[in-house]
């Protein structure tokens, strides 16, 4: 697959870790239009490109998400707005240090689904119809997914990306309209933010 995914970073909705005979361990990339290729690279290594692409420090930005999240590992990462990526167990690794685990783009997520399946608990569908076995149960993948819904409305907070670069205007039920600016509503946002922040750091 040429190099020129990368240009299209938008568009992937999942980067898969896979094996191939001969090729030792890929990453399968799903596109949002439903199309998909295979990169002579790890997942890790897909990541850590996609980073670079975004000018994000992945250190930085799993050490701060990890803070907000209470937790070390299995951060969603985001690169931009419209990419935050849900780490999910999508194989058995074959080796000691193989990636088991392959990052969904929150967004390209429509449904999770449990199966019944005594490997793949949960299947993860995508909104180009894919649909991937996650090897983990429900309610972990839905944790997984609520996680990476909060560094989500951090990220927008903190980049203000909230709304696009329009005003809002609010309709009320008497027919009354009202002109919100894009700071005023950051700024309820963040407040908003930051008891939830509060609540969900009381609750761990």
């Amino acid at each position: 697959m040429s190099e020129i995914i990368w240009e299209f970073g938008d568009s992937i909705a999942a980067l898969l870790p896979t094996y191939a005979e001969g090729r030792g361990r890929l990453t399968r990339v799903l596109l949002s239009d439903g199309s998909e290729e295979l990169i002579n690279k790890t997942v890790k290594g897909a990541v850590k490109k996609l980073a670079r692409k975004y000018s994000v420090d992945l250190g930085s930005v799993v050490k701060e998400y990890g803070k907000l999240l209470g937790k070390s590992n299995l951060i969603p990462i985001p690169l931009s707005q419209h990419i935050i990526l849900v780490p999910l167990k999508t194989v058995t690794p074959l080796l000691p240090g193989d990636s088991a685990y392959g990052y969904f783009t929150l967004s390209a997520i429509s449904e999770i689904k449990k199966t019944g399946d005594k490997e793949y608990k949960t299947v993860v569908i995508l909104h180009n119809g894919v649909e991937v076995g996650v090897f983990l149960n429900y309610e972990t993948v839905m944790k997984q997914v609520k996680n990476a819904e909060l560094v989500d409305k951090h990220y927008r907070i903190k980049h203000f990306c909230w709304l696009s670069d329009k005003s809002v205007s609010l309709d009320t039920e008497r027919g009354l309209s009202q002109e919100v600016t894009r700071r005023d509503l950051v700024s309820i946002h963040l407040k908003l933010d930051q008891m939830l922040t509060l609540l969900f750091q009381k609750k761990c």
